[in-house]
């Protein structure tokens, strides 16, 4: 059964210092879709931790936080979240190449462990919706149609990490 639809008018979308209950900076002004002020969804890391615990109904922004996309997986590592290669519902998705700020996204679906439904945002949008669902494949280079490299997925809580180490993958292949 697929997740509600997000509230984008919800506090999981508004700054704290606007009375909301994220902890990530404002989004991007610059292209005028900047929905109200202290709104972060012009910004994936906004939508990112909005959504995630959103759909766990936590009502706070306890999981992830402001930071940039290349740094989720990490994170979430940090906080004691499962992370893994394997996409998961409710899951984050990250890529970033080094020196990058990166890119997040939220799985919506997973059909099957190549082809899974992201719904994200981004400070370079330039035009609306604001807040979009993308169709992505695994592909063979890994980096599930975005041009820097994937980082991996992190887990709603309860959702135990892989425990093969990504590097290991390659070496079972040779």
């Amino acid at each position: 059964m697929p997740a509600p639809a997000p509230d984008i008018n919800s506090n999981y979308y508004i700054r704290y210092t606007y009375g909301g209950w994220s902890p990530c900076i404002q989004g991007n002004t610059a292209h005028g879709l900047q929905p109200f002020p202290g709104s972060v969804l012009p910004n994936c890391s906004g939508f990112a931790t909005g959504r995630f615990n959103e759909r766990l109904g936590l009502n706070a922004c306890t999981w992830l936080g402001n930071y940039n996309g290349a740094e989720f997986v990490d994170v979430a590592r940090a906080q004691g979240l499962g992370t893994g290669w394997d996409p998961v519902e409710g899951g984050i998705i990250a890529w970033g190449d080094p020196g990058s700020e990166g890119h997040v996204a939220v799985v919506e679906q997973v059909i099957d462990n190549d082809h899974i439904v992201t719904m994200e945002s981004g400070w370079n949008y330039t035009t609306t919706p604001i807040v979009r669902t993308v169709n992505r494949t695994r592909g063979a280079n890994g980096r599930w149609g975005w041009p820097e490299e994937c980082k991996g997925f992190a887990y709603p809580p309860g959702v135990p990490g892989q425990a093969v180490d990504y590097y290991m993958l390659f070496l079972e292949d040779e």
